[in-house]
């Protein structure tokens, strides 16, 4: 339960990102959530479902901004998800340890022992 608990976590946060499109201008939008396989986005920005660009964010916290590229998985009004398809092992490893902290955070204490003695999910 714990290993799907993770796999799905969506953490809600507010954070700058940058659309990166081949031959066209950048868009700044903001996130909803992230978690280890994409994000909502809030964005006015004409984007469709099957878009495909690169989405630049920096964690709070961390230096480097991680670099992913994506496609477009729903669009609605205002918000687009976000499905990450290619992201650096590194750049993966740290995502996943900074979601799990968040997500120790959130959990009873009960629960979260347990988390933290679980072997981490090798997909």
């Amino acid at each position: 339960i714990l290993r799907e608990r993770r796999r799905y976590f969506r953490y809600p946060i507010s954070l700058p990102v940058i659309i990166q499109r081949v031959r066209e201008p950048e868009i700044l939008c903001t996130s909803e959530n992230i978690s280890g396989g994409g994000m909502a986005l809030s964005t006015q920005a004409p984007l469709v479902p099957g878009e495909n660009f690169r989405v630049q964010f920096t964690l709070p916290d961390h230096g480097a901004p991680i670099l992913a590229e994506s496609t477009i998985c729903w669009s609605k009004t205002g918000s687009l998800g976000v499905r990450f398809e290619s992201i650096s092992d590194e750049q993966k490893s740290e995502l996943q340890t900074w979601l799990s902290q968040k997500l120790e955070q959130i959990l009873p204490d009960f629960v979260a022992d347990q988390f933290r003695k679980a072997k981490p999910d090798s997909r």
